[in-house]
């Protein structure tokens, strides 16, 4: 006698190949999967290779703090070299963090720059306490405009006026929220923009004990908008047999001249950190130890 199927085994059967056809589209996608993820796997691999080839190139050879003399160095001179096989290293592709427990900054090459510490050449932007500051032109060590020329700030009876010299004629006025045509109280904390764009803050807080004058009793800051960041600038010590403008290639022995975000002193310990492309070549920790001698220059790394 035959079996006669009946709706309850049709209906089960049928659940069975849907269970079946399922299972087995899950495997494929699975296997797509796994065949994509080997293929990520190879291609960062081979990204990691390139990169232990490329950008773990860069040497530092020596770092010596300027000036010396007060005991606190306000700028640095590192130099590196690349090892032997590496690639060319395009300047405008590296960037230099300089930093330490309070502060770090993050630097860019400034082609063309100036060897010198002001706004031609490499700077950090960093917060300045203005000192006395009244009704003539007080010349700021930062670059707010970030033009490579000179930025201004003078005061009226109730305004702070900055002069920015790519708007000379547009000065960003910032109220005191005080007439100083007499001795008074001032605390403020407010933002320096002209046109939508922001370029800083200023924060004046104290009693100024003359007229017409905020003196040096007084807070006055100027914080620039990129505070923590700026320029440096190279120097080429040596060139390599096949030089190229623009990069740094195995052979050379290149200067960086920087710019400290603030003074560093005695029993510090800063932290160097260069990038390629955003990846990082190489860390270095240098210390400046219990004393600096009263030097110009002062190396702190490597240490005789």
């Amino acid at each position: 006698m035959g079996l006669i199927p009946t709706k309850k085994g049709i209906h089960g059967i049928s659940i069975l190949f849907f269970f079946l056809a399922v299972l087995l589209i899950s495997v494929s996608i699975a296997a797509v999967i796994l065949t994509n993820t080997d293929k990520l796997v190879g291609a960062a691999s081979k990204q990691y290779d390139r990169v232990e080839g490329t950008f773990k190139a860069v040497n530092v050879i020596e770092v010596a703090g300027e000036d010396a003399r007060d005991e606190l160095l306000e700028s640095l001179l590192i130099d590196i070299s690349l090892l032997d096989h590496s690639e060319p290293l395009h300047l405008d592709d590296i960037s230099l963090s300089i930093g330490d427990e309070n502060s770090k900054t993050n630097l860019n090459w400034r082609e063309d720059g100036d060897i010198v510490n002001n706004n031609t050449g490499y700077n950090t932007w960093s917060p300045e306490e203005m000192g006395q500051v009244n009704y003539s032109n007080s010349t700021l060590d930062a670059d707010l405009d970030d033009d490579m020329l000179n930025d201004y700030v003078t005061l009226n009876a109730t305004h702070a006026l900055f002069t920015l010299s790519s708007t000379p004629s547009t000065p960003i006025a910032v109220s005191l929220d005080a007439d100083i045509s007499a001795p008074t109280t001032i605390n403020i904390n407010k933002r320096l923009t002209l046109d939508g764009v922001s370029y800083g803050w200023l924060r004046v807080n104290g009693t100024t004990l003359a007229a017409d004058v905020i003196d040096a009793a007084v807070e006055f800051t100027v914080t620039p908008y990129k505070d923590g960041s700026g320029y440096f600038v190279i120097e080429y010590l040596r060139r390599g047999t096949a030089p190229q403008d623009g990069f740094i290639v195995p052979g050379d022995l290149v200067r960086f001249h920087v710019d400290t975000y603030q003074p560093i002193g005695v029993d510090q310990i800063v932290a160097i950190q260069f990038l390629y492309h955003n990846m990082e070549t190489v860390s270095k920790l240098v210390y400046t130890y219990n004393t600096i001698p009263y030097a110009e220059r002062y190396v702190i790394y490597p240490r005789p």
